[in-house]
């Protein structure tokens, strides 16, 4: 019997190796791979501030439906539905999973709310710490001191 940990673990590795290949050691070279690390951070810091509802909305508003940050999104929402055991909603209606989320959340009660919030963060943990791991930077992360170089 899995933890609900190894669960999490196991659903977001799928999800990345589905996205950048089999092979972790080459994730960093994906064009895109920065760009995904780097809007689950922010959204991280968004659901604190706004709320997970919010922060899904605000990426969808702000990114066309093919961008890198809005996949990263759309992956997020689907991994959240499926811990939460409400993987049908996204198929059922045709819709994407960032909406059906948002579906979710909308209708939902509240403790339908903290546990989907609960479940992205622990989500975007595991989406972070696999990534780092693999050597990719956000692409929002500074740049490294030159030593004076430069100025």
């Amino acid at each position: 019997m899995k933890t609900r940990e190894q669960e999490r673990s196991s659903e977001v590795y799928t999800v990345l190796t589905d996205r950048f290949g089999e092979d972790s050691a080459k994730w960093h070279c994906d064009t895109g791979a920065e760009k995904y690390l780097g809007t689950l951070k922010k959204t991280t810091a968004r659901i604190y501030i706004s709320g997970l509802g919010q922060a899904i909305a605000f990426v969808c508003a702000r990114h066309d439906a093919q961008s890198t940050e809005r996949q990263a999104v759309n992956e997020l929402s689907d991994l959240v539905l499926v811990m939460m055991g409400l993987p049908g909603p996204a198929r059922s209606k045709g819709e994407t999973p960032s909406g059906a989320l948002l579906e979710v959340i909308r209708e939902g009660e509240l403790e339908t709310m903290m546990r989907a919030t609960d479940e992205a963060l622990a989500a975007i943990t595991w989406l972070t710490r696999y990534l780092e791991g693999a050597g990719v930077k956000s692409d929002d992360a500074p740049e490294a001191d030159q030593g004076g170089e430069g100025q």
